[in-house]
């Protein structure tokens, strides 16, 4: 059982906020979390009791990190009832440690505890995801078995979208993280919270943890088709193994160790790996490789699921949770791997044509992995 390095007062209310667009307002009473210096719009809070607004000035320094001097860069609170926690990853806090964590309403014993315990809890999420977790995940694991929490700005879900002026030596920040199975546990994680008005409730089989309310609208998708109706009709001429566009796809499938069976991967499957494990050699096979993406893009998550059962798909979804992972460029020495080089790179991670389709791809597998872990039920309360 974790031992929590606040107060019960301060855990009444507990808000997480990500870093994606949109307004969010501090918690008067409780502690809001957030990462790398969120900035919020102080006039929004009514009466509010925040000095001052989150500039550059007060994201992390590197070096005030190094020295453990956090407290002046902290924004702060005129009240013993409200705090914002700042968590800042090693990186982008130049330190050593995984986490600094900061705030001017907490003790540094406090700050120092709860960094302790991030660290402790990445660990483990990253054992079950092959790769170093992101801050919000890992934040949010370990404050559901702490209080009940809200979330908000944050779908673990970042795009992979590239504008067209990057080059291949650029990278997007978020493609060091595995978001589909970070996804995977926060969904496992929210399944099993009590619903807002009841008790929390002990898990035996995790040393009796508690289960606490959770509100993260944005966690649940909305099911949706997003192609026209001409893509729809393409995207139907895909759905059992008629990916046979060209000689490359026909060739590469035949050899391919991950041939579509009933008890195995759909060709949606395959033809994703496919994709990902041959980089393509020449402009004939890269036209190739972006039209499959694109045929890719149009399936819906009832295409890619197939005649899978379910066991069978919660591996193919497993199986490809690292195809959308650049580990390579993780650079901290505490969340780089250790067998760095028997990781795979992939080209479409780093192409900007190429990476127009893996939003559309990685949201279909997203809807498939939500439609494995959550009930009709929780699906229907959350929509009502």
């Amino acid at each position: 059982m974790i031992t929590s390095p606040f107060t019960p007062e301060q855990l009444s209310q507990v808000l997480i906020v990500g870093n994606a667009s949109g307004e969010w307002q501090p918690l008067k009473r409780g502690l809001s979390f957030i990462f790398n210096g969120t900035l919020f719009d102080a006039s929004l809070v009514e009466g509010s009791l925040y000095q001052g607004s989150l500039g550059e000035d007060t994201l992390v320094d590197g070096a005030a990190a190094e020295s453990g001097a956090l407290a002046s860069t902290a924004p702060s609170y005129d009240s013993a009832e409200a705090a914002i926690i700042n968590i800042a990853n090693g990186g982008f806090a130049a330190a050593d440690a995984a986490f600094v964590v900061q705030s001017s309403q907490l003790t540094q014993e406090q700050c120092e505890s709860f960094s302790q315990q991030l660290f402790t809890m990445a660990k483990q999420l990253a054992q079950r995801l092959n790769c170093w977790p992101s801050s919000g995940l890992t934040c949010f694991a370990l404050l559901s078995q702490l209080a009940p929490v809200q979330v908000s700005r944050m779908s673990l879900l970042p795009s992979l979208y590239r504008d067209s002026a990057m080059t291949p030596e650029q990278h997007l920040p978020c493609v060091v993280h595995n978001w589909l199975g970070e996804r995977r546990i926060a969904l496992e994680i929210f399944s099993q919270a009590p619903a807002n008005n009841d008790e929390p409730r002990h898990d035996a089989s995790q040393n009796g943890t508690k289960k606490h309310a959770i509100h993260w609208p944005e966690l649940v998708l909305e099911e949706q088709r997003t192609h026209t109706a001409a893509h729809s009709a393409k995207a139907s001429s895909c759905k059992d193994s008629s990916f046979a566009s060209s000689a490359f796809t026909n060739n590469a499938l035949t050899n391919s160790a991950f041939l579509p069976s009933e008890d195995m991967q759909s060709s949606a499957f395959a033809l994703l790996h496919l994709i990902a494990t041959r980089a393509p050699k020449g402009p004939g096979e890269y036209q190739t490789a972006l039209n499959q993406l694109a045929d890719l893009s149009q399936l819906d998550s009832q295409q890619w699921r197939g005649k899978l059962n379910p066991i069978a798909l919660q591996q193919a979804l497993m199986d490809v949770e690292a195809l959308f992972v650049d580990q390579s460029l993780q650079q901290h020495p505490i969340m780089r791997p250790d067998n760095i080089e028997s990781h795979s790179r992939y080209w479409y991670l780093a192409d900007n044509t190429a990476s127009q389709y893996l939003d559309a791809i990685r949201l279909q597998l997203a809807l498939c992995q939500q439609a494995l872990t959550l009930t009709s039920t929780q699906l229907n309360e959350h929509w009502d």
